[in-house]
């Protein structure tokens, strides 16, 4: 799992096991989604991912508390816009 993603986690012994969770629980201090985010489109610009960035929201949406809509095709949606909006902000500036 991506180690910049360690400190937002919610309960900081899932850290040990991230990659065999089968859901992941981040802290929703202020600030905290930006930094969350950051870190997921860096990681994907580097391609640590092997799917695409809509399969990703997918994935976030159901196994992360990335978003707080009970309906998970709004998750998807609410995450996806999230990924993009930071990735064109990383990529080209404010």
């Amino acid at each position: 799992m991506i180690n910049g993603l360690k400190p937002y986690l919610a309960d900081s012994s899932q850290a040990d096991n991230l990659d065999s969770s089968t859901y992941i629980e981040f802290r929703n201090k202020r600030g905290d989604k930006v930094k969350i985010y950051r870190n997921l489109v860096r990681a994907y610009d580097r391609g640590w991912f092997k799917l695409s960035m809509i399969a990703l929201a997918r994935y976030l949406a159901t196994h992360t508390n990335l978003a707080a809509n009970s309906d998970v095709e709004q998750r998807t949606d609410t995450i996806y816009h999230f990924l993009k909006l930071y990735k064109n902000y990383f990529t080209y500036g404010s």
